[in-house]
């Protein structure tokens, strides 16, 4: 994916110091850069800040993305992105009685409960 990042001074004034590509890997990708301090107006930077593209369009905080064939919602927190898969499936719940029609209340409720799965 492809971030850019922004020195701001502290009265709000951007300057792009950055456009890389971050790797991607299955539990995040890390990016480090030197970068310079002061904007081009000699004012100093007072933070940092970072954007995802999607093409050349910057993605806002909770504006949600395709990759590939899931929607994932973005946010940032600092100098870190996330994005949180959005994508949700379809279950059907079945209850059987196995001792006749008799005491049953009229209707039941179910929690659903993640359950992790780790290969040995």
């Amino acid at each position: 994916m492809k971030v850019r990042l922004y020195g701001v001074t502290a009265d709000n004034e951007k300057e792009l110091l950055k456009e890389e590509t971050l790797a991607k890997t299955a539990v995040g990708g890390k990016l480090e850069l030197t970068v310079k301090q002061f904007h081009a107006n000699g004012k100093a930077f007072d933070h940092y800040e970072v954007k995802e593209l999607s093409g050349t369009t910057e993605l806002e905080n909770g504006s949600v993305v395709v990759i590939g064939s899931s929607n994932y919602k973005v946010t940032y927190n600092g100098l870190t992105i996330t994005n949180t898969n959005q994508d949700k499936t379809q279950i059907t719940v079945v209850k059987k009685w196995v001792n006749g029609e008799n005491n049953r209340p009229n209707k039941i409720g179910f929690y659903l409960k993640r359950q992790s799965r780790r290969s040995l």
